[in-house]
């Protein structure tokens, strides 16, 4: 499944409000539970913080991939959230993170997950990709880039 078939306009919020992980987190999984993705918001974001807890998914370049499977998501979402001033997410080289990708899969979803991840993975890669993601203007330059790339 192509990331683009997961991700929408409906899922991008270009400029993130808060500046505290957990409150960005709170403030994605919202983005998921306001397109009726998730039965329970904090169900879902107990778990993704749980998720946290186990080590960081800040893996670099200013990037993270926070993700969960659990029972209370009804199917695959990819919410995106830039900041452009950056979040503390203890990201592995400690610096800080302004693209934000969560991942929110139901628990019986299988190999999608696993490939999902692989795929955001693949496509954060590139610096010059970042560069695009963090430049862009509008939610649909952002779709439109990541159908480019993947």
């Amino acid at each position: 499944m192509k990331i683009s078939q997961i991700l929408t306009e409906d899922f991008i919020k270009l400029s993130l409000d808060k500046s505290d992980k957990d409150d960005i987190l709170a403030e994605l999984v919202d983005v998921i539970y306001k397109q009726d993705k998730i039965k329970d918001k904090d169900v879902f974001l107990k778990a993704v913080i749980e998720r946290e807890k186990l080590g960081t998914t800040g893996i670099g370049k200013h990037i993270a991939i926070p993700h969960g499977k659990n029972k209370a998501v009804k199917e695959i979402a990819i919410v995106f959230g830039r900041s452009v001033e950056g979040i503390d997410f203890e990201a592995l080289d400690e610096k800080p993170v302004n693209l934000i990708f969560l991942l929110a899969a139901p628990v019986n979803i299988g190999g999608v997950y696993l490939k999902t991840l692989v795929g955001l993975s693949s496509i954060l890669r590139c610096d010059e990709y970042m560069e695009k993601l963090l430049k862009a203007k509008t939610k649909k330059a952002i779709i439109d880039f990541i159908k480019e790339v993947e």
